[in-house]
Protein backbone atom coordinates (compact mmCIF):
# COMPACT_ATOMS: atom_id res chain seq x y z
CA UNK A 1 0.00 0.00 0.00
CA UNK A 2 1.10 3.56 -0.59
CA UNK A 3 2.70 5.34 2.36
CA UNK A 4 0.48 7.86 4.16
CA UNK A 5 1.88 11.41 3.89
CA UNK A 6 1.53 13.23 7.19
CA UNK A 7 3.37 16.45 6.27
CA UNK A 8 3.78 17.97 2.83
CA UNK A 9 6.45 20.71 2.82
CA UNK A 10 5.73 23.87 0.80
CA UNK A 11 7.81 26.94 0.09
CA UNK A 12 6.54 30.50 -0.40
CA UNK A 13 8.90 32.87 -2.12
CA UNK A 14 9.17 36.38 -0.60
CA UNK A 15 11.04 38.81 -2.89
CA UNK A 16 13.94 40.58 -1.21
CA UNK A 17 13.92 44.36 -1.07
CA UNK A 18 16.32 46.22 -3.30
CA UNK A 19 17.74 47.94 -0.22
CA UNK A 20 17.39 47.28 3.47
CA UNK A 21 16.09 44.31 5.48
CA UNK A 22 12.76 42.51 5.11
CA UNK A 23 9.85 44.07 6.93
CA UNK A 24 9.30 42.94 10.53
CA UNK A 25 5.76 41.85 9.62
CA UNK A 26 6.98 39.44 6.92
CA UNK A 27 9.73 38.19 9.21
CA UNK A 28 7.33 37.59 12.10
CA UNK A 29 4.84 35.84 9.80
CA UNK A 30 7.63 33.55 8.58
CA UNK A 31 8.69 32.74 12.15
CA UNK A 32 5.10 32.08 13.15
CA UNK A 33 4.69 29.70 10.23
CA UNK A 34 7.90 27.84 11.12
CA UNK A 35 6.72 27.50 14.73
CA UNK A 36 3.30 26.31 13.53
CA UNK A 37 4.91 23.70 11.23
CA UNK A 38 7.23 22.46 13.98
CA UNK A 39 4.30 22.20 16.40
CA UNK A 40 2.27 20.19 13.91
CA UNK A 41 5.26 17.98 13.18
CA UNK A 42 5.82 17.34 16.88
CA UNK A 43 2.19 16.49 17.43
CA UNK A 44 2.22 14.10 14.47
CA UNK A 45 5.41 12.41 15.68
CA UNK A 46 4.01 12.09 19.19
CA UNK A 47 0.76 10.68 17.87
CA UNK A 48 2.59 8.15 15.69
CA UNK A 49 4.86 7.16 18.56
CA UNK A 50 1.91 6.65 20.89
CA UNK A 51 0.14 4.58 18.24
CA UNK A 52 3.26 2.51 17.69
CA UNK A 53 3.67 1.92 21.42
CA UNK A 54 0.04 0.77 21.69
CA UNK A 55 0.48 -1.55 18.70
CA UNK A 56 3.72 -3.00 20.07
CA UNK A 57 2.08 -3.64 23.43
CA UNK A 58 -0.81 -5.38 21.70
CA UNK A 59 1.52 -7.47 19.52
CA UNK A 60 3.69 -8.33 22.52
CA UNK A 61 0.67 -9.41 24.52
CA UNK A 62 -0.64 -11.54 21.65
CA UNK A 63 2.80 -13.05 21.01
CA UNK A 64 3.23 -13.94 24.68
CA UNK A 65 -0.21 -15.56 24.62
CA UNK A 66 0.71 -17.59 21.51
CA UNK A 67 3.98 -18.71 23.11
CA UNK A 68 2.13 -19.77 26.25
CA UNK A 69 -0.36 -21.77 24.20
CA UNK A 70 2.48 -23.46 22.29
CA UNK A 71 4.22 -24.29 25.58
CA UNK A 72 0.94 -25.70 26.88
CA UNK A 73 0.53 -27.86 23.76
CA UNK A 74 4.12 -29.12 24.15
CA UNK A 75 3.38 -30.03 27.77
CA UNK A 76 0.17 -31.80 26.72
CA UNK A 77 2.13 -33.82 24.14
CA UNK A 78 4.82 -34.69 26.67
CA UNK A 79 2.19 -35.86 29.15
CA UNK A 80 0.45 -37.93 26.48
CA UNK A 81 3.75 -39.70 25.75
CA UNK A 82 4.32 -40.14 29.50
CA UNK A 83 0.93 -41.77 30.14
CA UNK A 84 1.20 -43.94 27.02
CA UNK A 85 4.45 -45.30 28.39
CA UNK A 86 2.94 -45.94 31.83
CA UNK A 87 -0.03 -47.78 30.34
CA UNK A 88 2.23 -49.77 27.98
CA UNK A 89 0.67 -48.08 24.96
CA UNK A 90 2.68 -47.27 21.88
CA UNK A 91 3.91 -43.69 21.52
CA UNK A 92 3.77 -41.79 18.22
CA UNK A 93 6.01 -38.80 17.58
CA UNK A 94 6.51 -36.54 14.58
CA UNK A 95 9.57 -34.33 14.27
CA UNK A 96 9.07 -31.33 11.97
CA UNK A 97 12.12 -29.42 10.80
CA UNK A 98 10.49 -26.02 10.99
CA UNK A 99 11.66 -26.51 14.58
CA UNK A 100 15.45 -26.70 14.68
CA UNK A 101 15.74 -27.62 18.37
CA UNK A 102 16.28 -31.33 17.66
CA UNK A 103 18.98 -30.88 15.01
CA UNK A 104 22.49 -31.11 16.45
CA UNK A 105 25.98 -30.49 15.07
CA UNK A 106 29.00 -32.37 16.38
CA UNK A 107 32.70 -31.58 16.04
CA UNK A 108 33.60 -34.99 14.61
CA UNK A 109 31.88 -34.08 11.35
CA UNK A 110 33.71 -31.49 9.25
CA UNK A 111 31.80 -28.30 8.48
CA UNK A 112 31.93 -29.14 4.77
CA UNK A 113 30.08 -32.42 5.47
CA UNK A 114 27.27 -30.88 7.51
CA UNK A 115 23.87 -30.81 5.81
CA UNK A 116 22.10 -27.45 5.64
CA UNK A 117 18.93 -26.68 7.59
CA UNK A 118 16.64 -23.81 6.68
CA UNK A 119 13.91 -23.79 9.30
CA UNK A 120 11.95 -21.07 7.45
CA UNK A 121 11.11 -23.73 4.85
CA UNK A 122 11.39 -26.71 7.22
CA UNK A 123 14.03 -28.45 5.08
CA UNK A 124 17.33 -30.26 5.51
CA UNK A 125 19.26 -30.41 2.24
CA UNK A 126 22.69 -30.53 0.62
CA UNK A 127 25.02 -27.54 1.13
CA UNK A 128 25.52 -25.31 -1.89
CA UNK A 129 28.73 -24.55 -3.76
CA UNK A 130 27.11 -21.45 -5.25
CA UNK A 131 23.74 -19.71 -5.70
CA UNK A 132 22.67 -17.49 -8.60
CA UNK A 133 19.61 -15.29 -8.08
CA UNK A 134 17.57 -14.55 -11.19
CA UNK A 135 15.65 -11.40 -10.24
CA UNK A 136 18.38 -9.31 -8.63
CA UNK A 137 22.15 -8.95 -8.42
CA UNK A 138 24.48 -8.41 -5.48
CA UNK A 139 27.22 -5.81 -5.86
CA UNK A 140 30.56 -6.90 -4.39
CA UNK A 141 31.73 -3.29 -4.57
CA UNK A 142 28.90 -1.74 -2.54
CA UNK A 143 27.60 -4.84 -0.72
CA UNK A 144 24.13 -3.82 -1.88
CA UNK A 145 21.33 -5.62 -3.71
CA UNK A 146 20.87 -4.22 -7.21
CA UNK A 147 17.64 -4.58 -9.17
CA UNK A 148 18.24 -4.73 -12.96
CA UNK A 149 16.57 -1.78 -14.70
CA UNK A 150 14.76 -4.06 -17.16
CA UNK A 151 13.14 -6.25 -14.50
CA UNK A 152 9.44 -6.56 -15.34
CA UNK A 153 6.44 -7.78 -13.35
CA UNK A 154 2.79 -7.76 -14.39
CA UNK A 155 -0.12 -8.12 -11.96
CA UNK A 156 -3.73 -8.62 -12.98
CA UNK A 157 -6.99 -9.87 -11.52
CA UNK A 158 -8.34 -10.67 -15.02
CA UNK A 159 -7.20 -14.04 -16.30
CA UNK A 160 -8.35 -17.42 -17.61
CA UNK A 161 -8.01 -20.32 -15.18
CA UNK A 162 -8.56 -22.82 -17.97
CA UNK A 163 -11.64 -24.24 -16.23
CA UNK A 164 -14.02 -23.26 -19.01
CA UNK A 165 -15.10 -19.96 -17.43
CA UNK A 166 -12.96 -17.86 -19.77
CA UNK A 167 -11.36 -14.59 -18.71
CA UNK A 168 -12.88 -13.24 -15.50
CA UNK A 169 -12.11 -10.47 -13.07
CA UNK A 170 -11.55 -12.17 -9.72
CA UNK A 171 -11.51 -8.87 -7.82
CA UNK A 172 -14.68 -7.56 -9.50
CA UNK A 173 -16.45 -4.82 -7.58
CA UNK A 174 -13.49 -4.05 -5.37
CA UNK A 175 -11.35 -0.94 -5.02
CA UNK A 176 -7.76 -2.06 -5.43
CA UNK A 177 -4.61 -0.63 -3.88
CA UNK A 178 -2.02 -2.51 -5.97
CA UNK A 179 0.94 -2.03 -3.63
CA UNK A 180 4.51 -2.43 -4.94
CA UNK A 181 4.98 -5.91 -6.46
CA UNK A 182 8.68 -5.19 -7.08
CA UNK A 183 9.20 -5.55 -3.32
CA UNK A 184 8.63 -9.30 -3.66
CA UNK A 185 11.69 -9.77 -5.87
CA UNK A 186 14.51 -7.89 -4.17
CA UNK A 187 15.78 -10.43 -1.65
CA UNK A 188 15.11 -8.01 1.24
CA UNK A 189 13.01 -9.66 3.92
CA UNK A 190 12.05 -6.33 5.51
CA UNK A 191 10.00 -5.35 2.45
CA UNK A 192 6.96 -7.02 0.95
CA UNK A 193 4.21 -6.66 -1.63
CA UNK A 194 0.71 -6.38 -0.23
CA UNK A 195 -2.38 -5.88 -2.37
CA UNK A 196 -5.53 -4.50 -0.75
CA UNK A 197 -9.02 -5.07 -2.17
CA UNK A 198 -11.82 -3.11 -0.50
CA UNK A 199 -15.51 -3.90 -0.91
CA UNK A 200 -18.73 -2.81 0.80
CA UNK A 201 -19.28 -4.66 4.05
CA UNK A 202 -22.49 -6.17 2.70
CA UNK A 203 -20.71 -7.60 -0.37
CA UNK A 204 -21.16 -11.34 -0.89
CA UNK A 205 -17.62 -11.74 -2.25
CA UNK A 206 -15.83 -14.27 -0.04
CA UNK A 207 -12.53 -14.62 -1.91
CA UNK A 208 -10.34 -12.71 -4.37
CA UNK A 209 -7.56 -13.89 -6.67
CA UNK A 210 -4.69 -12.30 -8.54
CA UNK A 211 -2.14 -13.42 -11.12
CA UNK A 212 1.46 -12.22 -11.12
CA UNK A 213 3.93 -12.77 -13.97
CA UNK A 214 7.62 -11.94 -13.57
CA UNK A 215 10.20 -11.86 -16.37
CA UNK A 216 13.85 -12.71 -15.75
CA UNK A 217 15.96 -9.67 -16.74
CA UNK A 218 18.06 -9.84 -19.90
CA UNK A 219 21.70 -10.71 -19.33
CA UNK A 220 20.93 -13.16 -16.52
CA UNK A 221 21.20 -16.86 -17.30
CA UNK A 222 17.78 -18.47 -17.61
CA UNK A 223 18.86 -21.78 -16.04
CA UNK A 224 17.14 -22.43 -12.69
CA UNK A 225 16.31 -25.32 -10.38
CA UNK A 226 14.71 -23.73 -7.30
CA UNK A 227 11.72 -21.51 -6.63
CA UNK A 228 11.08 -20.07 -3.17
CA UNK A 229 7.69 -18.57 -2.31
CA UNK A 230 7.04 -16.62 0.90
CA UNK A 231 3.39 -15.43 0.99
CA UNK A 232 2.40 -12.30 2.85
CA UNK A 233 0.88 -12.58 5.34
CA UNK A 234 1.93 -16.20 5.86
CA UNK A 235 -0.91 -18.53 6.72
CA UNK A 236 -3.69 -16.48 5.11
CA UNK A 237 -2.81 -16.71 1.40
CA UNK A 238 -3.50 -19.66 -0.92
CA UNK A 239 -1.13 -20.56 -3.77
CA UNK A 240 -3.41 -21.91 -6.50
CA UNK A 241 -0.98 -22.16 -9.42
CA UNK A 242 2.72 -21.88 -10.25
CA UNK A 243 3.93 -22.21 -13.82
CA UNK A 244 7.00 -21.28 -15.85
CA UNK A 245 7.90 -20.53 -19.44
CA UNK A 246 11.34 -21.10 -21.03
CA UNK A 247 11.15 -17.88 -23.06
CA UNK A 248 8.89 -14.92 -23.82
CA UNK A 249 6.82 -16.69 -26.46
CA UNK A 250 6.22 -20.26 -25.27
CA UNK A 251 3.23 -21.42 -23.25
CA UNK A 252 3.40 -21.76 -19.47
CA UNK A 253 3.63 -25.22 -17.91
CA UNK A 254 2.91 -26.06 -14.28
CA UNK A 255 5.78 -27.00 -11.99
CA UNK A 256 6.11 -30.79 -11.76
CA UNK A 257 6.08 -30.79 -7.96
CA UNK A 258 3.30 -28.22 -7.48
CA UNK A 259 0.01 -28.93 -5.72
CA UNK A 260 -2.48 -26.26 -4.64
CA UNK A 261 -1.58 -25.01 -1.19
CA UNK A 262 -4.13 -23.39 1.12
CA UNK A 263 -3.09 -21.06 3.96
CA UNK A 264 0.45 -21.32 2.65
CA UNK A 265 3.61 -20.71 4.61
CA UNK A 266 7.11 -20.28 3.17
CA UNK A 267 7.55 -23.06 0.59
CA UNK A 268 10.31 -24.32 -1.68
CA UNK A 269 9.89 -26.01 -5.05
CA UNK A 270 12.86 -28.00 -6.38
CA UNK A 271 12.92 -29.00 -10.04
CA UNK A 272 15.32 -30.35 -12.65
CA UNK A 273 17.48 -27.50 -14.04
CA UNK A 274 15.88 -25.87 -17.06
CA UNK A 275 15.46 -22.52 -18.77
CA UNK A 276 12.99 -20.24 -16.99
CA UNK A 277 12.45 -16.75 -18.40
CA UNK A 278 8.98 -16.22 -16.96
CA UNK A 279 7.36 -17.23 -13.68
CA UNK A 280 3.61 -17.03 -13.14
CA UNK A 281 1.93 -17.45 -9.78
CA UNK A 282 -1.72 -17.15 -8.78
CA UNK A 283 -2.69 -16.20 -5.26
CA UNK A 284 -6.05 -16.37 -3.52
CA UNK A 285 -7.25 -14.77 -0.31
CA UNK A 286 -10.26 -16.19 1.54
CA UNK A 287 -9.66 -14.27 4.77
CA UNK A 288 -11.16 -10.80 4.96
CA UNK A 289 -11.31 -8.37 7.83
CA UNK A 290 -13.51 -5.41 8.65
CA UNK A 291 -11.61 -2.12 8.42
CA UNK A 292 -13.31 1.26 8.71
CA UNK A 293 -16.69 -0.24 7.92
CA UNK A 294 -15.47 -2.06 4.80
CA UNK A 295 -14.72 -5.67 3.83
CA UNK A 296 -10.98 -5.74 3.15
CA UNK A 297 -8.82 -8.48 1.65
CA UNK A 298 -5.04 -8.20 2.14
CA UNK A 299 -2.67 -10.54 0.30
CA UNK A 300 0.62 -10.65 -1.55
CA UNK A 301 4.20 -11.89 -1.30
CA UNK A 302 7.17 -11.19 0.89
CA UNK A 303 9.50 -12.90 -1.55
CA UNK A 304 9.42 -14.90 -4.75
CA UNK A 305 12.93 -16.14 -5.47
CA UNK A 306 14.07 -17.95 -8.59
CA UNK A 307 17.53 -19.48 -8.26
CA UNK A 308 20.09 -21.79 -9.79
CA UNK A 309 21.80 -23.68 -6.99
CA UNK A 310 24.98 -25.69 -7.48
CA UNK A 311 24.67 -28.31 -4.76
CA UNK A 312 27.51 -30.29 -3.20
CA UNK A 313 28.14 -33.38 -5.34
CA UNK A 314 30.41 -35.29 -2.95
CA UNK A 315 30.61 -39.00 -3.82
CA UNK A 316 31.11 -41.34 -0.86
CA UNK A 317 30.64 -45.01 -0.02
CA UNK A 318 28.78 -43.85 3.08
CA UNK A 319 30.46 -46.53 5.17
CA UNK A 320 32.49 -44.38 7.59
CA UNK A 321 30.85 -41.82 9.86
CA UNK A 322 31.35 -38.29 8.55
CA UNK A 323 32.31 -39.28 4.98
CA UNK A 324 28.98 -38.21 3.50
CA UNK A 325 26.86 -35.08 3.90
CA UNK A 326 25.26 -35.72 7.28
CA UNK A 327 22.43 -34.42 9.46
CA UNK A 328 21.80 -35.64 13.02
CA UNK A 329 18.52 -35.33 14.89
CA UNK A 330 18.45 -36.01 18.63
CA UNK A 331 15.32 -37.63 20.09
CA UNK A 332 14.77 -38.00 23.83
CA UNK A 333 12.53 -40.69 25.32
CA UNK A 334 9.45 -39.52 27.23
CA UNK A 335 10.24 -38.41 30.77
CA UNK A 336 10.81 -41.38 33.08
CA UNK A 337 11.09 -43.85 30.19
CA UNK A 338 13.50 -45.38 27.72
CA UNK A 339 13.01 -46.40 24.09
CA UNK A 340 12.05 -50.10 23.92
CA UNK A 341 10.85 -51.22 20.48
CA UNK A 342 10.31 -49.43 17.15
CA UNK A 343 7.20 -50.26 15.11
CA UNK A 344 7.00 -47.59 12.40
CA UNK A 345 9.27 -45.19 10.53
CA UNK A 346 7.57 -42.61 8.29
CA UNK A 347 10.04 -40.27 6.59
CA UNK A 348 8.82 -37.15 4.82
CA UNK A 349 9.29 -37.09 1.89
CA UNK A 350 9.21 -40.87 1.69
CA UNK A 351 12.62 -41.73 0.22
CA UNK A 352 11.62 -45.42 0.39
CA UNK A 353 9.66 -44.76 -2.81
CA UNK A 354 12.97 -44.60 -4.66
CA UNK A 355 14.51 -47.72 -6.16
CA UNK A 356 16.40 -49.55 -3.43
CA UNK A 357 19.54 -49.58 -5.60
CA UNK A 358 19.54 -45.81 -6.12
CA UNK A 359 18.31 -44.01 -3.03
CA UNK A 360 19.60 -40.54 -2.26
CA UNK A 361 18.78 -40.48 1.45
CA UNK A 362 19.91 -43.00 4.05
CA UNK A 363 18.59 -43.04 7.60
CA UNK A 364 20.20 -44.79 10.52
CA UNK A 365 18.67 -44.88 14.00
CA UNK A 366 21.39 -45.17 16.61
CA UNK A 367 21.62 -44.92 20.38
CA UNK A 368 24.86 -42.93 19.95
CA UNK A 369 25.52 -39.86 17.72
CA UNK A 370 27.63 -42.00 15.34
CA UNK A 371 27.51 -45.42 13.66
CA UNK A 372 28.69 -47.41 16.72
CA UNK A 373 25.24 -48.48 17.98
CA UNK A 374 22.96 -48.47 14.95
CA UNK A 375 19.67 -50.23 15.69
CA UNK A 376 18.01 -49.75 12.30
CA UNK A 377 19.41 -48.83 8.87
CA UNK A 378 17.22 -47.94 5.87
CA UNK A 379 19.86 -49.34 3.50
CA UNK A 380 19.92 -52.74 5.18
CA UNK A 381 16.55 -53.21 6.86
CA UNK A 382 12.93 -53.14 5.75
CA UNK A 383 10.62 -50.63 7.34
CA UNK A 384 9.60 -51.81 10.82
CA UNK A 385 5.92 -51.72 9.81
CA UNK A 386 6.76 -54.26 7.10
CA UNK A 387 8.80 -56.52 9.37
CA UNK A 388 8.07 -58.63 12.42
CA UNK A 389 5.22 -57.58 14.69
CA UNK A 390 7.46 -57.36 17.76
CA UNK A 391 9.26 -54.40 16.24
CA UNK A 392 12.94 -53.43 16.27
CA UNK A 393 14.71 -53.42 19.63
CA UNK A 394 16.07 -50.01 20.61
CA UNK A 395 18.05 -51.28 23.58
CA UNK A 396 16.14 -49.35 26.26
CA UNK A 397 18.15 -46.22 25.54
CA UNK A 398 17.05 -42.83 26.86
CA UNK A 399 18.22 -41.13 23.66
CA UNK A 400 17.87 -42.00 19.99
CA UNK A 401 19.73 -40.33 17.12
CA UNK A 402 18.34 -40.15 13.60
CA UNK A 403 21.43 -39.92 11.39
CA UNK A 404 20.71 -38.90 7.80
CA UNK A 405 23.21 -39.05 4.95
CA UNK A 406 22.40 -37.36 1.64
CA UNK A 407 23.81 -37.49 -1.85
CA UNK A 408 23.28 -35.36 -4.95
CA UNK A 409 20.62 -36.60 -7.38
CA UNK A 410 22.69 -37.22 -10.51
CA UNK A 411 20.27 -39.84 -11.86
CA UNK A 412 16.66 -40.75 -11.24
CA UNK A 413 15.73 -42.82 -8.22
CA UNK A 414 12.83 -44.32 -10.16
CA UNK A 415 9.44 -43.18 -11.38
CA UNK A 416 8.08 -42.90 -7.82
CA UNK A 417 11.02 -40.89 -6.50
CA UNK A 418 9.95 -37.70 -4.70
CA UNK A 419 13.18 -35.97 -5.79
CA UNK A 420 13.85 -34.42 -9.24
CA UNK A 421 17.15 -35.07 -11.01
CA UNK A 422 19.85 -32.40 -10.87
CA UNK A 423 19.01 -31.09 -7.45
CA UNK A 424 19.12 -32.02 -3.76
CA UNK A 425 17.14 -34.56 -1.75
CA UNK A 426 15.20 -32.92 1.05
CA UNK A 427 14.23 -34.00 4.55
CA UNK A 428 11.18 -32.29 6.04
CA UNK A 429 10.09 -34.52 8.88
CA UNK A 430 10.21 -37.90 10.57
CA UNK A 431 7.40 -39.90 12.16
CA UNK A 432 8.08 -42.73 14.62
CA UNK A 433 5.89 -45.21 16.47
CA UNK A 434 7.59 -46.91 19.41
CA UNK A 435 7.07 -48.49 22.80
CA UNK A 436 8.80 -47.48 26.01
CA UNK A 437 10.00 -48.95 29.28
CA UNK A 438 9.35 -47.05 32.53
CA UNK A 439 12.48 -46.29 34.55
CA UNK A 440 10.54 -46.08 37.80
CA UNK A 441 7.25 -47.31 39.17
CA UNK A 442 5.61 -43.91 39.52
Amino acid sequence: MADIKIITPTVKRIPARARGPLSSEEYNDFQDQVYFDITNLSESVNSLYASQVRSMRTFESELINIKRRIDALDNITDYKEFTNGKTQSNVDRYVDFHDSSNVIYIDSIAASKQAELKSQFGEIYLPANGVENKFFNFSLRTNQIVMPPDFSVDVTSRFDKGDGSGIKDYEYGGTVDPGSPENAFNGINETYWQRMVTLPLESTVEQVEVQLTAIVPAGISAQANLLEVVPFPEGTVDITSISTSPNLTSAFTSLDTFAELNNASATRYHFTPRDVEQVRIRLRCRHWRELNGKKVFLYGLQELGLKLVDYNKTISTDSAFGDSITAIVKLSAPEGHTFKNLFRVDPRPNFYLEDASNRHVRLRLSTTPNFLNVKWDSAQNVLPQQGISTGVSLGNSSTLYAIYTLKYIASSGGYQSPFPVGTTPTIKGLGLLFSTTPTNGL
